[in-house]
């Protein structure tokens, strides 16, 4: 599958970041009290959630039924029909990507003079939600055991179960996915899903659209939170640097005297960055644009001349990567060799002496090879932010930042893998 950019978050670091809110909230959202009447006798109804809620990596059975059903086709379905419910089966798996939250213990009281206390476990279906590039989690469907006890089966029903759906909605709002961002670069609306055990979201640079929903087919990280940055963004975000870098070249210079003399002077730039990952590491190439002026004065006549200027190889650079401050940064490693080529543009009049065309593209060479190397040998750029985000959840402020990030290379994408931490 094709992809620019990753972000993925574990079921394991999305329970460890529930069980921090948990702590957080617990016993102000997880529990609750509320009275009803049920054929005229009045009933207390209390809840009390006694675990954190467990993420679930799977497609419910409900959704998971009906995708298998339009699949598999009922035997006597007409032959053109299947393959539309196949491409049915195939939308609803990719805009309804769900997963289940387990609650295994809810503890319930009823009192009407007389008291009774259940121990139940409940199960949220959950459908993951895109608006932009926030991702948001939604339980669809709450459910528990049936009780044998009509009155108790009623309370539990309709009490207890929409008190959790609604604290798991309060509770959902503060446990996402962290949003894509870039700095500088704008990248499409994400794809998200389910997909090696971790929840995913993909996305492209905003020119190439959406891309298809990701799933197991790529070999994604199992740390408890990973990004990838792909060879696109690492191209776009050389791009943005070399629009923002001070890269333009300029010098010039003369020799002799009234008898035989030269001058010279040049602008030129690096343009056309080609990068290329390899390992941790980013090799970038440019090539090189601008002219060259020139001419020669003979006896007191000056003549004009026209020169070109190319390399050979292109100017390159190797450079590191590594985070800090929360950031990835690209810095220079090394510069590789390369030649700056000074060729005429037109034809040499023949009477012109050689030692003045040639101290011509000794000047230009000699002044602006070292002028290239300093800018490609100082490069350093701060090109993503690991993502740290604050919300508000029943009133109480909980922070998400990356902590332990680690830098690798997962199918030729430049992966940064870690945990998030959750504090308050």
């Amino acid at each position: 599958m094709g992809f620019d950019v990753a972000v993925g978050m574990s079921g394991d670091q999305l329970t460890a970041a529930s069980q921090a809110v948990y702590t957080k909230l617990y016993p102000n959202v997880f529990t609750g009290t509320q009275t009803q009447s049920y054929q005229g006798i009045s009933y207390t109804v209390k809840w009390d959630v006694q675990q954190a809620p467990v993420f679930i990596l799977s497609i419910p059975g409900d959704r998971e039924a009906l995708i298998d059903a339009l699949r598999v086709p009922p035997e006597g379905t007409p032959p053109n029909a299947a393959p539309e419910l196949a491409e049915a089966a195939r939308g609803l798996a990719a805009q309804t990507p769900s997963f289940t939250l387990s609650l295994p213990a809810v503890a319930i009281t009823l009192s009407n003079g007389v008291t009774t206390t259940l121990t139940l476990p409940f199960v949220a279906s959950c459908s993951i939600n895109v608006s932009g590039n926030a991702i948001s989690f939604t339980p669809y469907a709450v459910a528990t055991q049936q009780q044998s006890d009509p009155v108790q089966n009623y309370l539990v029903q309709n009490i207890v179960v929409p008190a959790v759906s609604s604290l798991l909605t309060s509770v959902l709002s503060g446990i996402t996915i962290p949003p894509i961002e870039i700095a500088g670069t704008p990248l499409s609306t994400p794809a998200v899903a389910v997909a090696g055990n971790a929840f995913v979201a993909v996305a492209n640079l905003a020119q190439s659209g959406t891309p298809p929903p990701p799933d197991s087919s790529f070999p994604w990280p199992s740390a408890p939170f990973f990004a990838l940055l792909g060879p696109n963004v690492v191209q776009a975000l050389t791009a943005n640097l070399m629009q923002s870098a001070t890269n333009r070249f300029s010098d010039g210079g003369s020799g002799g005297d009234w008898w035989a003399g030269y001058y010279w002077k040049y602008g030129l730039s690096l343009v056309n960055p080609a990068t290329a990952i390899q390992g941790t590491s980013i090799v970038m190439s440019f090539s090189l644009g601008g002219g060259i002026g020139a001419g020669v004065n003979v006896l007191g006549a000056d003549i004009g001349l026209g020169f070109n200027a190319s390399a050979a190889p292109n100017p390159s650079l190797t450079a590191g990567t590594a985070i800090q401050n929360d950031s990835l940064v690209i810095s220079t490693q090394s510069v590789n060799a390369f030649a700056i080529i000074v060729t005429p543009s037109g034809g040499i009049p023949g009477w012109v002496l050689g030692w003045l065309v040639a101290a011509i593209i000794t000047g230009v060479v000699s002044s602006v090879t070292p002028l290239i190397t300093r800018f490609l040998g100082g490069i350093n750029l701060t090109s993503y932010a690991l993502p740290s985000y604050g919300i508000s959840v029943a009133g109480v402020s909980l922070s998400f930042t990356p902590s332990n990030p680690q830098l690798g290379n997962v199918a030729g994408y430049l992966a940064i893998t870690g945990t998030i931490s959750v504090g308050g």
